[in-house]
């Protein structure tokens, strides 16, 4: 597990907790209907009790599955937070929180932080590309020196940047069939045409 699948958890157990309140009170919903027809007028006996007792059945079971999940949920914080607390600048700290924590998208985030979205990008990337990637970019450049982009036009152009042609984000990894060397100019189009996204 990648630590982007690690800290994006928190996000899908979250997530799933919405998702059984949403039908813990669909079926409160219905219980109430369910209630409002029992009345004090004669009718058959056990008409309506059977699916009432049905009803509550899967209530209580959505309902302890919620608990589990929230226990899962405030554990899986509580490493994620002391993760995020061995980063020694505070500015990713908060990045990091914001995300992974409070579940904000990258416009939010920038809001909140005072930032364009593009740099809040790249302040990830810059988190998230150490030293291990420094390594792979120079001796992925060493190996393909030539803008790629540009030599399909026929130019031959000096690489300056390495693009990941499925993003990190999106499951990408550094393996070099999802590497390509391109010259800035052509990583800025490639970048801007792709939605602005860094990697």
């Amino acid at each position: 597990m990648t630590v982007k699948e690690y800290l994006t958890q928190a996000y899908r157990i979250d997530q799933r907790i919405n998702s059984k309140l949403e039908q813990v009170a669909s079926l409160r919903d219905l219980a109430s209907k369910a209630t409002a027809t029992l009345s004090d007028m004669p009718h058959k006996p056990n008409r309506n009790t059977g699916s009432m007792e049905t009803i509550i059945c899967k209530m209580i079971d959505l309902e302890n599955e919620i608990n589990n999940d929230i226990d899962t949920l405030v554990d899986l914080k509580r490493d994620i937070v002391t993760m995020i607390k061995r980063i020694a600048n505070p500015e990713y700290q908060t990045l990091l929180d914001l995300r992974y924590l409070c579940f904000k998208t990258w416009e939010q985030i920038a809001v909140d932080m005072g930032y364009s979205l593009q740099y809040a990008f790249r302040m990830h990337e810059k988190k998230r590309y150490g030293r291990s990637w420094k390594r792979v970019r120079d001796r992925f450049l060493a190996q393909h020196p030539l803008c790629e982009a540009c030599q399909k036009e026929g130019k031959l152009t000096t690489a300056e940047e390495v693009h990941h042609i499925v993003p990190l984000s999106k499951g990408g990894n550094n393996a070099t069939e999802n590497l390509m060397s391109l010259c800035k100019s052509c990583h800025s189009a490639i970048t801007a045409k792709e939605g602005g996204r860094w990697g």
